[in-house]
């Protein structure tokens, strides 16, 4: 009777606890994100209002943390709703150099989209159809293939999200990130974390943080010295007159800045080997030798022989000693095989560097060299430094002239020995007797790779004067 009285007890107990696990799990608290290295995927927008628009769609990034994050690198990828990870598509890639400011903004939208402007980053829909409108699946990547944030939208339970999926967008309207007291909300639930906006609002604002004041420390420019004197006859005291003496500080040093130096043009990919294609792959790379982080707002990059095509960079900046890249996949930059030449210019319109160039390498770059010499290398080193290597010669070629050559030296001085032999045996024919037959020997060479020659026995001194008698 005891023990099933204890079994009720525990069974109720059980109950009880899987009545309180399940009412928590149902609970969920709103929370701000953390001011980590965790940026958000902001807003999304999957269609157009008008009926054919299908690719007015557009992605917002915000970096709601204090710190300055590069986007080098990192990927946008797109799972459809009955998809998986196996099935993902990479639909961008961002370039070297990207950074987003603390409360900064980047958007990216298709050509399609109506209000594009250079702000925006474009994507192409050339890997998949674009945001599907009934539901799918954005993931941001970092450099290192971590997951940083995913969106999912849409009704599909085969919808990859956090938690659950975000309600899917009507036409012309976004999905966007809660806001709580000036913070987004982040509770890795979808469906908790947005709300549909029928009046999308872009926000392409990423502007640099002030730098500080840097605190000047120094010493005055003319200490106090003590001076002392020692008189060793004191029955003779000397008088010296001694007044005081104030010391000057200025409390406002004078700080020269460093001259900065240029920005570089660094490295053309000109002509992209296939697969790559001119359209897509052309790229050019700049080069910052300072120290500090430029900004390259409003710089222009024109190439052509009459700069014809025109790129001018907005909201950009050139990490220190670092590189930028930009292609003619998203940009107007394009660059002639035939011969050409890439300008930059300054926002005041001054030229800050130039390259001119003839006939393209397939496949190899164009690269400046330590000594600032242009050079083609069959290294392409797009966003780091450059690497100088040229085409190997091929060993067959070498082979043959190698062959040809010692033929020839072989030929001319076989025919040497052979004249030299004609005029030897001219000068002695009458002391000698009937020439033999020279044999050569198949296969004997010597080191030199010669032929060796078997020569006859010559007829001893005392044997040839007995014939010569007999003769006479």
């Amino acid at each position: 009777m005891l023990k099933v009285s204890l079994i009720k007890k525990l069974q109720l107990i059980f109950l009880f606890l899987t009545a309180i696990a399940i009412s928590f799990s149902s609970f969920h608290v709103a929370k701000a994100v953390s001011l980590d290295r965790h940026i958000v995927i902001n807003q999304i927008q999957t269609n157009g209002l008008a009926s054919g628009t299908p690719l007015e769609e557009f992605i917002e990034i915000y970096n709601p943390t204090t710190e300055n994050i590069d986007l080098s690198n990192w990927e946008l990828r797109y799972v459809t709703s009955t998809g998986n990870l196996l099935t993902a598509k990479v639909f961008y890639k961002f370039t070297a150099g990207k950074i987003l400011y603390p409360g900064g903004h980047v958007v990216l939208a298709t050509e399609a989209y109506p209000l594009i402007n250079a702000n925006i980053l474009i994507y192409s829909t050339s890997s998949f159809s674009g945001l599907s409108f009934d539901g799918a699946t954005v993931d941001l990547i970092d450099s290192t293939g971590e997951l940083v944030d995913r969106v999912g939208w849409g009704d599909k339970q085969s919808i990859l999200c956090e938690t659950s999926p975000a309600v899917a967008p009507p036409k012309a309207s976004s999905i966007t990130r809660k806001i709580n007291d000036g913070l987004v909300i982040d509770t890795d639930n979808n469906f908790a974390d947005f709300e549909v906006t029928t009046t999308p609002t872009l926000n392409t604002d990423n502007i640099a943080p002030e730098s500080p004041p840097e605190d000047l420390t120094g010493e005055p420019a003319n200490p106090p010295e003590n001076v002392s004197l020692t008189n060793p006859d004191e029955s003779n005291p000397i008088d010296i007159p001694l007044s005081d003496q104030s010391v000057q500080t200025n409390n406002q040093p004078t700080y020269v800045q460093p001259a900065l130096l240029d920005i570089k043009i660094n490295e053309l990919m000109i002509d992209p080997a296939s697969p790559l294609s001119d359209s897509y792959d052309e790229w050019v790379e700049l080069y910052n030798p300072n120290e500090v982080e430029i900004s390259l707002d409003n710089y222009r990059v024109e190439a052509g022989l009459t700069g014809s095509y025109k790129y001018t960079l907005k909201n950009i900046y050139i990490p220190a000693s670092g590189y930028l890249v930009f292609n003619s996949k998203e940009t107007p930059i394009s660059l002639s095989n035939s011969g050409g030449k890439v300008s930059l210019f300054s926002p005041s319109n001054s030229l800050i560097d130039e390259v001119s160039y003839e006939k393209a390498e397939t496949g190899n770059s164009y690269a400046r060299d330590q000594d600032n010499k242009w050079l083609w290398t069959t290294t392409p080193t797009m966003g780091s430094s450059n690497i100088i290597s040229y085409p190997l010669v091929k060993p067959i070629a070498l082979a043959t002239k190698a062959a040809s050559t010692k033929s020839s030296t072989k030929k001319a001085t076989t025919a040497t020995k052979k004249a030299t032999a004609v005029k030897k045996a001219a000068t002695t024919k009458a002391a000698k007797p009937k020439a033999k037959k020279t044999t050569v020997v198949s296969g004997a060479k010597d080191s030199g790779s010669k032929n060796l020659i078997a020569a006859p026995t010559p007829v001893p001194g005392p044997v040839l004067a007995v014939l010569t008698g007999l003769a006479v």
